[in-house]
């Protein structure tokens, strides 16, 4: 048949000729081409697959000791003679010569062939590539150039397979290129009514001959979530489950969109800005540097600005809140100032406290908290000293004349020297009477510590403890 159908091409004419290379001879098989190995099992029912692995096989063997291996195709060589490889896992004839495979002994098929062939083609020089003219059943061929290394290649066809023949264009034979196959799958039980032929078999869940707003193009029922596209039906992606780049209701991901998608970097969506959702779908949080009036942010600089609080307020000095940035040295709340913190939120010192007591003996008058001494008059006394607050630890020189006392207390010894009516000074308290006497004392006592009658020594002796007096508080001072 193959002979005759060359001899005809002979007689017609060379563009008639040039139509039938590039389309091939045959019009009347209906073939399915396959480039994913999935695809073509899914429309065979049963298959035998030869991985070139069984132990029958040897590095170089004949035509018939290659048939007999499986025993499911029959080899022949054409471009060598009965030169048959299997080495590296993979099956080649000479590895740079033609061959031809036969499938009407199969298990799987019958004495007309077979519904699909498909194979691993790990070999296929790109210098010469090598074509598949393929015989069907029905006695029309095709021409098909074959794919690069690393592929996949099935056919299949209602009106099944006979032989494949691997080579030059149009059969051509060969020695030279480089082409192998492996994991060689003859198939049968083709589904003679495919999906999209409009008509459903009980292994369809339906068929309405392509897509509708119903029915996928692979005859399942539209749903979104089955990880089949369907446009029809208004999905705009469908991975099964959301994914970075289509949400679980077969949209495209997109920040307020109301569709949560954390996979697609989504903390929340709210269709918008809320209490909880930022506007760029994270978690309304003050300091993440997305300002979220909604739940209740004045500012949001992500952290202290010159503008922003830390709390995400305005800056106002009295706020209670302290901003370093903002030029605050302090915030007590209010602008009030002489409170430590200024009505400008600046630092100030408290105000002093001080105290300032004295003691004063015969209605006189007295100096306290200096240096120096406390001088009274008309009955009073004259003192020599450093007294602070009525109170002093030193010496004291004290003078009266006439009656009197002096006031202050003192935590030292104490001269006193008297002339006329008589005194005493003991350690600062108030004496009276007449007499004279030098005592020292670290306690104060009250009442009367003098004695009365005439003064001892005399005036002079008086004026020479007087001198002497004046000399101790010059020094003292």
């Amino acid at each position: 048949m193959v002979e005759l159908r060359h001899l005809r091409l002979v007689a017609v004419s060379t563009s008639t000729l040039a139509a039938a290379v590039i389309a091939g001879e045959a019009q009347a098989a209906t073939p399915t081409y396959y480039n994913s190995l999935a695809s073509f099992t899914n429309d065979i029912q049963s298959s035998v697959t030869d991985d070139y692995s069984n132990p029958g096989y040897v590095f170089i063997q004949n035509n018939a000791a290659m048939n007999a291996v499986i025993g499911e195709t029959d080899y022949e060589t054409t471009g060598f003679d009965n030169l048959n490889i299997v080495s590296g896992g993979y099956y080649c004839a000479g590895c740079n010569g033609s061959f031809r495979l036969s499938f009407t002994t199969t298990t799987v098929g019958t004495a007309a062939g077979v519904n699909g062939v498909g194979m691993d083609i790990p070999v296929n020089s790109p210098m010469m590539p090598y074509y598949a003219y393929i015989t069907f059943a029905d006695g029309t061929t095709e021409d098909v150039q074959l794919p690069g290394a690393g592929s996949f290649w099935g056919v299949s066809a209602p009106e099944r397979i006979e032989s494949i023949h691997f080579g030059l264009s149009m059969g051509g034979a060969t020695q030279g290129g480089s082409f192998g196959i492996d994991n060689l799958i003859i198939g049968d039980g083709m589904d003679t009514t495919p999906c999209g032929d409009g008509i459903a078999t009980p292994d369809e869940e339906c068929d309405d001959g392509g897509e509708s707003a119903t029915c996928d193009a692979n005859c399942t029922l539209a749903q979104c979530g089955d990880a089949t596209l369907n446009a029809t039906a208004g999905e705009f992606c469908d991975d099964g489950p959301a994914s970075p780049t289509c949400n679980a209701d077969c949209t495209v991901p997109s920040c307020g969109d109301g569709v949560l998608n954390m996979l697609a970097g989504e903390q929340c969506d709210d269709s918008g800005e809320s209490a909880t959702c930022n506007v760029d779908c994270t978690l309304a949080m003050c300091g993440d540097g997305v300002e979220n009036p909604t739940a209740g942010e004045e500012c949001d600089d992500s952290a202290q600005s010159p503008a922003c609080d830390a709390d995400c307020t305005f800056v106002v000095c009295g706020d209670g809140v302290e901003n370093n940035t903002a030029g605050e040295f302090c915030d007590d709340g209010n602008n009030l100032d002489g409170d430590g913190c200024s009505a400008t939120c600046t630092n100030e010192d408290p105000p002093a406290t001080t105290s300032d007591t004295g003691g004063s003996s015969g209605g006189g008058s007295s100096d306290g908290g200096s240096s120096g001494g406390g001088e009274t008059t008309g009955g009073g006394a004259e003192s020599t000293g450093g007294v602070d607050s009525g109170g002093s630890e030193g010496g004291t020189a004290a003078d009266t004349t006439g009656t009197g006392g002096s006031g202050g207390a003192s935590d030292s010894a104490t001269t006193a020297a008297t002339f006329g009516t008589g005194e005493s000074s003991a350690g600062g308290s108030d004496s009276g009477g007449s007499g004279e006497s030098g005592q020292q004392s670290n306690q104060e006592t009250g009442g009367c510590a003098c004695t009365t009658g005439p003064g001892r020594g005399g005036a002079p002796a008086a004026w020479l403890a007087l001198v002497g007096l004046l000399g101790l508080r010059r020094r003292r001072r």
